[in-house]
């Protein structure tokens, strides 16, 4: 019976066997008394960040253009329905007074 049997994967069960077949760390790599470490590759590469920026940057330069276009036509339609509105209500008050107002 395993001194690690009823806990969770990757607790600490007292001997450094357990805690490798808990980790999956393959046991060629323990020895008698003492510890081997082994070197884990963590992080990016330089060129995979630059290749990652590069991305960025090309979807930014598509997407930038055509967001200020959108801006503008936003603005443009803004523009359009304060002018129906403001000749709806110079109608309205035509109707209401019989001539427009100064």
């Amino acid at each position: 019976m395993s001194q690690c049997e009823g806990r969770k994967r990757g607790f600490f069960c007292g001997n450094v066997a357990s805690l490798c077949e808990e980790v999956s760390i393959p046991k060629p790599l323990l020895r008698k008394g003492r510890r081997v470490y082994t070197v884990v590759k963590k992080g990016f590469t330089l060129i995979e960040l630059l290749i990652v920026v590069a991305i960025i940057a090309i979807l930014a330069a598509i997407a930038v253009p055509n967001f200020l276009e959108a801006q503008i036509r936003a603005k443009v339609v803004r523009i359009k329905t304060d002018f129906r509105n403001l000749l709806l209500a110079m109608s309205a008050y035509h109707v209401d007074w019989n001539s427009y107002p100064l």
